[in-house]
C-alpha cells in the first residue's frame, strides 16, 4: 500500500458521505405543480464532487496549476501550508503574473479563488499584457470590481482602469493627461499608473502617473539634462472622464528629498533612464484632502484638496522631518506601499501600510510586516506617534517591492500580501494576538508576484457566457445500451450556484426532461450517470431555488 493511500481513502469517504448529506438537504423538498393537481416525481439525486487536477512543470520557474475539462482555465494550485477556522469570510482577489523573462505562472490576469484552492473566476492572459489592483470597490451604490490592465516598465505602468460589474460587464476608465511617457515602451495602451485606482464615495476615481520630466540631476551625481519620472495623482470624474484634480510631487519636493540612490535597480545614469525621486504609489481620499505614500521618500503626506500644498508629514525614520513626535523604533518604517487611513477624526487617525523595509539589490534589516499607527490631531512635534500593531509570521519575510495590509476584515482578521514573494496570509484579530490562521503559496519567489491581494465578499452571476458541461465516457457500461459517463460542468464567475439540474434529451428533439439533480462541488462539479445511447445532457444553474441559466447541449 503506498503510504497515506489508507488516510486518503478514509478521507474521500467521509467526503463522499458529506457530499451526500448536502444532496439529501438541498433537495427534500416539494417537487408538486401548484394548481394542476399532482405531484411530479422527485429526480433522482447525483452525487458529485470537486474536480481536481493539477500539473506540474518540469521546470524550476513555473508554479503548478489546475486544469479542468468544461473549462481551459489554468489558475495557481495555491499550496495551503496553514489553514484554521474562523477565517474571514470572502474570496482572495488576485493578479498572479510571471516576473520579468520568467514563466512563472501558466496563466496571467484577475483571479478570484476561495481558500480552500478552488477558482471563482479568471479573466486569463497569456499576452504581455499586465493586470493589478483586482480587487472589490463600491461605484454607483454598488459593488464592482476593479483592476488595472496595461503595460509596465522600470517599476511604474501605463494602461487603463476596468470596472466589472455584478455580470461581468466591462467598463473602462482612461486618464486624458499630458503625460510623457518611458521612452523604454514605443507605444503605451494608456496612460494610467498601476499602483492606484481608488473609487471614492463622490463618483470619481483617484489614479497614479508617471511623467517624465527633465531635470537637472547634477545636484545628487547624475546628468546635468537628467530625466524624472514625476510622481503625479489625478481625481477623475468616473462619467466624463474630466480630470478634476491633479498633483505634482516635482512641483513642491526638490531632488535632493529622495532616499534612493542614484544608481539603483530603478534608475542610473545613463541619459535614457529616468531617477524616480518619489514613487508615488497609493492615494486616499480623506475628507476633502488626500493621503498619498511616497515610497523613496520614506514619508506619507497629507495634502489640500484645493491647492495641492502639504498639510503634514509623517516621516518613517527618527531622523526624517516630520511634523509628528519622532516614531519609535518599532513603528519605524522603509520603502512602504499601501499606506490607510481609518477611524480619521478631528483628535486622531488610524494608519495602515505595508512596511517593506527594504528594496531589491538592499540588505534587509528587517521582515517585511503590517503595520497600524496612531496619529493625534491636529499634528504636534511633542506627540509621539503610537504604534498599535505590527504583523509578521516571525519568519523574516522579505518582500523588497510591493505588498499589501488589509485591515477591518470580518471577525477583526488581516491579510497582508508579500509582492515578489507569491505569499498571502490572514491573521487573526488583535486581541488574541494576531496569529496567524490562512497562508497560501501561489508561485516561486521571484519567478511569481501579485502586486496586492485582498480578501472581500462578491456576489455574481455572468450574463455573456453560459455554464461549460463535457461529458468524459468512462470505461464500463451499465446495463444494455447504456453507457458510464461522467459530467463535468463549470460556470466561470458564479457565485452562488446551488446545485445543477441534469435534463436528458435526444440529440434531434428540443424537449428535455429532468433525470436528476446534484450539488455544486468547486469550480468543476463532476457526476456520474448512465446515459442511454442516442441521448445528450444538458443542465441548468439553480440559485435560490430558481432555474438562472442553461448550459451547452453536451452528446457523445
Amino acid at each position: 500500500m503506498i503510504p497515506g493511500q489508507k488516510r486518503v481513502s478514509v478521507a474521500l469517504g467521509l467526503l463522499g458521505l458529506f457530499a451526500l448529506f448536502l444532496v439529501w438537504q438541498l433537495f427534500s423538498r416539494d417537487w408538486s405543480l401548484p394548481g394542476l393537481g399532482f405531484r411530479l416525481p422527485a429526480p433522482n439525486v447525483l452525487p458529485s464532487w470537486p474536480y481536481v487536477e493539477v500539473v506540474s512543470p518540469l521546470n524550476e520557474e513555473t508554479w503548478p496549476y489546475r486544469v479542468f475539462k468544461s473549462s481551459p482555465l489554468n489558475p495557481p494550485n495555491i499550496s495551503i501550508g496553514i489553514s484554521h477556522s474562523r477565517l474571514a469570510d470572502g474570496y482572495l482577489f488576485l493578479t498572479p503574473g510571471s516576473r520579468g523573462i520568467h514563466r512563472g505562472e501558466q496563466q496571467n490576469g484577475p483571479h478570484i479563488i476561495t481558500p480552500a484552492n478552488e477558482l471563482v473566476y479568471a479573466s486569463p492572459s497569456r499576452t504581455s499584457t499586465h493586470f493589478n489592483g483586482f480587487r472589490v470597490q463600491r461605484w454607483e451604490q454598488a459593488p464592482c470590481l476593479t483592476f488595472w490592465r496595461g503595460d509596465i516598465v522600470a517599476g511604474r505602468g501605463y494602461g487603463d482602469l476596468v470596472l466589472l460589474d455584478d455580470e461581468y460587464r466591462e467598463t473602462s476608465v482612461s486618464l486624458q493627461a499630458d503625460i510623457r511617457h518611458s521612452p523604454l515602451l514605443r507605444h503605451v495602451p494608456g496612460l494610467m499608473d498601476f499602483h492606484e485606482q481608488e473609487l471614492t464615495p463622490r463618483n470619481t476615481v483617484l489614479v497614479t502617473a508617471y511623467n517624465e520630466t527633465s531635470v537637472d540631476l547634477s545636484p545628487i551625481g547624475g546628468l546635468s539634462n537628467g530625466t524624472v519620472t514625476d510622481s503625479m495623482f489625478f481625481e477623475v470624474d468616473m462619467g466624463t472622464g474630466q480630470v478634476l484634480f491633479s498633483w505634482s510631487a516635482l512641483d513642491l519636493f526638490p531632488i535632493t528629498s529622495s532616499r534612493l540612490p542614484i544608481v539603483s535597480n530603478l534608475s542610473a545614469v545613463q541619459a535614457d533612464t529616468s531617477y524616480d525621486a518619489f514613487h508615488i504609489n497609493s492615494v486616499q481620499l480623506v475628507g476633502q484632502d488626500y493621503l498619498i505614500s511616497s515610497r523613496h521618500h520614506w514619508a506619507v503626506y497629507l495634502v489640500s484638496g484645493e491647492d495641492g500644498h502639504v498639510i503634514w508629514t509623517l516621516g518613517g525614520d527618527s531622523h526624517d522631518a516630520s511634523d509628528f513626535g519622532p516614531l519609535p523604533v518599532p513603528g519605524q518604517f522603509r520603502w512602504q506601499h499601501d499606506v490607510r487611513a481609518h477611524n480619521v477624526t478631528e483628535h486622531d487617525m488610524l494608519l495602515s501600510l505595508f512596511d517593506n523595509h527594504c528594496r531589491a539589490t538592499e540588505v534587509c534589516t528587517r521582515a517585511s510586516r503590517g503595520l497600524l499607527i496612531r496619529l493625534r490631531l491636529p499634528p504636534d512635534r511633542r506627540q509621539v506617534p503610537e504604534v498599535v500593531r505590527s504583523i509578521d509570521a516571525g519568519d523574516a519575510k522579505q518582500a523588497p517591492s510591493q505588498g499589501n495590509f488589509q485591515i477591518e476584515l470580518q471577525h477583526g482578521n488581516q491579510l497582508a500580501s508579500y509582492g515578489p514573494v507569491p505569499v498571502v496570509r490572514e491573521f487573526g484579530p488583535p486581541e488574541h494576538g494576531s496569529p496567524l490562521l490562512w497562508e497560501g503559496r501561489f508561485g516561486h519567489d521571484d519567478f511569481a508576484q501579485s502586486y496586492r491581494a485582498y480578501k472581500s465578499p462578491w456576489h455574481a452571476t455572468p450574463r455573456d457566457w453560459d455554464p461549460s458541461l463535457v461529458l468524459v465516457q468512462q470505461g464500463g457500461r451499465q446495463g444494455a445500451g447504456q453507457r458510464v459517463v461522467h459530467g463535468h460542468v463549470s460556470w466561470n464567475g458564479a457565485t452562488d450556484v446551488e446545485r445543477w439540474n441534469v435534463y436528458m434529451k435526444h440529440p434531434m428533439q428540443k424537449r428535455r426532461t429532468l433525470y436528476a439533480v446534484t450539488a455544486k462541488m468547486g469550480f468543476e462539479t463532476v457526476f456520474e450517470l448512465a446515459l442511454p445511447d442516442d441521448t445528450c445532457v444538458q443542465v441548468a444553474a439553480v440559485q435560490a431555488g430558481h432555474e438562472v441559466r442553461l448550459s451547452n447541449v453536451a452528446c457523445l
